[in-house]
C-alpha cells in the first residue's frame, strides 16, 4: 500500500510559468496538486491514524482514568470527556505523537476548550497551560449555534426558519416554471414562442426564463 501511494505522488509532473513561458517539468516527491482525487483516500487514512490513536491511548495505562470520546466531521474534531486535568493533557499527549507520526500539527491556537458546569477559573488555567481559546456557550458550529438549552424548541427557531425559507423558494421556483411551460405549451396549436426568445434576458425582448434553467 505504502509504495502504491508513493508511486502515485512521485509519477506527477508538473511545470511552472515565467513570464507566459512554460519551463522544463519536474517530479512531485512530496504533497499532492489540487484537486488529486488520491487526496481524499489520503485524508481518510490520516484521519483513521487519529482515530487508532485515541482509541488506543483510553488503554494507555490502567492506573489513570482516561476515558475520552472523539468525533470528526471534515477537518473538526471534537474531543469529549470528564472534566479532569488528566483527561485535557491526555488529549495534549495523543496529539503530540500525532504529529510526530504523520508531520500533520494540530494549531492550538485555533482550537478552544470548553467546560460545562466548570467555574471559569479552573477553565481558564487550563487554557492558559495549553495556549488554546477558552470557549463559553453558546457558539456556532456548522451554522447552528449550540447553547446550554438545546433541549428546548427557541434553540431550533432559527434552523427551522432557514428550512422553511429554503423550501418556499424552491416550491416558488418550481411554480413558475410549471406555470411558464404550461403557458407556452398546453394549447394544441402551433408554438408561436420560440424557445430561444423564451430563454432570453426579458431586457433583450425575452422572457428572462434562462434564469431558472441556469440556476
Amino acid at each position: 500500500m505504502r509504495s502504491w501511494i508513493q508511486g502515485c505522488l512521485q509519477s506527477c509532473r508538473a511545470s511552472m510559468l515565467v513570464n507566459g513561458v512554460a519551463m522544463n517539468e519536474f517530479h512531485f516527491y512530496i504533497g499532492l496538486r489540487q484537486g488529486d482525487p488520491l487526496s481524499h483516500f489520503l485524508f481518510i487514512l490520516v484521519t483513521e491514524s487519529l482515530h487508532v490513536a485515541f482509541s488506543r491511548g483510553i488503554h494507555i495505562d490502567s492506573d489513570v482514568d482516561f476515558c475520552i470520546s472523539h468525533l470528526f466531521y471534515a477537518d473538526d474534531a471534537i474531543f469529549l470527556g470528564e472534566w479532569k486535568e488528566s483527561n485535557v493533557f491526555s488529549i495534549v499527549h495523543v496529539l503530540r505523537c500525532f504529529f510526530f507520526t504523520p508531520g500533520l500539527k494540530i494549531n492550538l491556537s485555533k482550537s478552544s476548550l470548553l467546560g460545562i458546569g466548570v467555574p471559569y477559573e479552573h477553565v481558564s488555567i487550563l487554557v492558559n497551560d495549553m495556549g488554546c481559546g477558552n470557549m463559553t456557550l453558546s457558539f456556532p458550529y456548522l451554522g447552528l449555534v449550540v447553547s446550554g438549552m438545546m433541549n428546548q424548541i427557541s434553540s431550533w427557531r432559527e434552523v427551522v426558519a432557514k428550512i422553511a425559507l429554503c423550501s418556499f423558494f424552491s416550491i416558488l421556483k418550481s411554480c413558475v416554471i410549471t406555470s411558464l411551460l404550461v403557458w407556452i405549451w398546453k394549447r394544441e396549436k402551433i408554438t408561436w414562442v420560440s424557445w430561444k426568445k423564451v430563454l432570453a434576458h426579458k431586457s433583450n425582448g425575452g422572457l428572462g426564463g434562462e434564469q431558472y434553467f441556469c440556476s
